[in-house]
């Protein structure tokens, strides 16, 4: 927004009124219109979650926002299947338009080892114009999570990495920082000055391939 602010519930009032709208921001929060409250019956009187915020304005009204275990009091409609190539021409669609703005580098968090097979993919065909630091978000028992590991693609290295303590003990979650590198591109995440762009064939390629 113009002010440099997270749009809350009136300000997505001003523009759907009557439909439904809910803001995924990030792995942590939703933000929703007056609409999609009323459809999930979320009131002033819904209890705060344990692990989770239901927050308010100075005023005490409802600012549509659900920060973590407060998500699940909505239930969101199952993306659409996307193949291989669709996904990758999206990530790079997204890419482009943060080099743009002179970004190199970016984090994906809670992200899936599908999309870590996809940005693997998009580095071996030298699509991967960005610096990425990934967080694997990984699900079930123990077991389930190193079976889901020897899959992933990674090294035996990072997968012992990954199985070290932090795991949660009844392994529930487990997180994971993997990094791709897109050949000469070892810089921070910038804005502004000093921030380079990628290189001109690394981004000839890309728009030769969408």
């Amino acid at each position: 927004m113009k002010e440099q602010r997270l749009p809350l519930r009136r300000d997505l009032d001003q523009v759907a009124p009557m439909t439904p709208v809910v803001l995924v921001r990030g792995g942590h929060e939703y933000v929703l219109n007056s609409a999609a409250l009323a459809k999930w019956n979320i009131t002033k009187a819904t209890p705060q979650p344990a692990g989770g915020r239901i927050t308010r304005y100075p005023d005490g009204e409802l600012t549509g926002e659900l920060v973590d275990t407060a998500k699940s009091l909505v239930t969101l409609p199952a993306d659409k299947p996307r193949t291989l190539e669709q996904r990758i021409q999206d990530q790079i669609a997204e890419y482009n338009t943060l080099h743009a703005v002179g970004l190199t580098a970016v984090r994906h968090p809670g992200d899936s080892i599908d999309n870590y097979r996809m940005r693997k993919e998009m580095e071996r065909r030298g699509l991967l114009t960005m610096r990425v630091t990934q967080l694997l978000r990984l699900g079930g028992t123990p077991a389930a999570i190193e079976q889901t590991l020897k899959s992933s693609g990674l090294s035996p290295e990072r997968r012992r990495c990954a199985a070290a303590p932090g795991r949660h003990e009844d392994g529930r979650r487990r997180r994971l920082r993997r990094r791709l590198h897109a050949g000469p591109h070892e810089e921070t995440v910038r804005r502004g000055r000093d921030v380079p762009r990628p290189p001109d064939d690394a981004a000839g390629a890309v728009q030769s391939r969408r």
